[in-house]
């Protein structure tokens, strides 16, 4: 079972998961302190407007694989949190071009840190590139 608790480290307040290791003696003491158990989704908000429902795309079953520098690893409880605090919840998550339907790999969704993806994302950046030039800018 997997619990759930905000935690401020730093000036940083985060969603912190953990999990159940052991039945605590008092377990009305134990969720009092840490909550009810949770399950992680990955959920995409699809508008700011609160009556417009989000969109679950995988389910917690489906929350396998992390992308890391071309291979996959487990996804884990310590990828849970560090996106958390770091990324803000944000997750990318390998869809198809075409169809936008969810990769999965060995029935299991694919998922990187944003910061990862970020520096894949800026790879074309060309040093040869002048960004002095203007004629790239927007007109005015």
């Amino acid at each position: 079972m997997l619990f759930a608790m905000s935690v401020t480290l730093e000036d940083n307040s985060y969603l912190h998961v953990h999990k159940l290791e052991a039945i605590p003696r008092d377990i009305e003491a134990y969720l009092t302190e840490n909550g009810y158990p949770v399950k992680p989704y990955l959920v995409k908000s699809i508008d700011s407007n609160p009556d417009v429902p989000p969109v679950i795309l995988a389910y917690p079953d489906q929350l396998g694989w992390i992308e890391q520098e071309g291979l996959l690893y487990e996804f884990t409880i310590d990828d849970m949190n560090y996106i958390s605090l770091h990324d803000e919840g944000y997750v990318y998550v390998y869809t198809d071009d075409e169809t936008d339907e969810l990769v999965l790999e060995d029935g299991k969704a694919v998922l990187a840190y944003c910061d990862y993806v970020n520096m894949i994302d800026n790879d074309w950046m060309d040093d040869d590139i002048d960004w002095n030039d203007e004629s790239w800018q927007w007109e005015k």
